[in-house]
């Protein structure tokens, strides 16, 4: 079976059912919170009972045009307790409804609500896999553009091939 993404005409409302299909929709992990985000920022939070040692802001895979925080919650879940941090999963606006650079503004809004929020600076790490880890290495995230806030201290991408 060829992924939607090989042939030469995408179906985005095939792939888009075809993911929610496989979905594996695991249940919050004991002594953590699920919260549905849904004001200016959309996506999921997953927070420890205890104070967290940094704040994730992860940007989920899927080509910018399908999949979902909740499509990738094995995923956070996994980064959430293995670095004791508290997780926003970016539900970030796809395309073709969306234009580039759509997903990328959503991640830059996200991490400006971070800070306006009281988090702090140094304890914010960013990353996806796929196309979010691709979004994470924008350069809107860079020294040059990010001249009016702090530069996030670190970034992480889960990515087949090279990037």
């Amino acid at each position: 079976m060829r992924p939607e993404t090989a042939k030469p005409g995408i179906d985005v409302a095939r792939s888009r059912a075809y993911a929610s299909r496989r979905t594996w929709l695991p249940k919050p992990p004991k002594g953590w919170r699920l919260e549905t985000q849904q004001t200016d920022v959309r996506g999921e939070w997953l927070r420890p009972s205890t104070p967290p040692r940094a704040t994730i802001l992860y940007f989920h895979g899927g080509g910018y045009y399908f999949c979902s925080p909740q499509s990738h919650r094995a995923i956070t879940f996994g980064l959430a307790k293995r670095a004791q941090a508290s997780v926003l999963s970016l539900d970030y606006r796809l395309a073709p409804e969306q234009r580039f650079p759509a997903a990328v503004e959503d991640a830059v809004a996200a991490y400006r609500a971070l800070l306006a929020a009281g988090t702090a600076p140094t304890t914010i790490v960013i990353g996806g896999d796929s196309a979010g880890a691709a979004g994470s290495r924008s350069r809107r995230f860079s020294p040059c553009a990010m001249r009016t806030i702090r530069c996030p201290p670190a970034r992480f991408c889960f990515r087949p091939g090279r990037i």
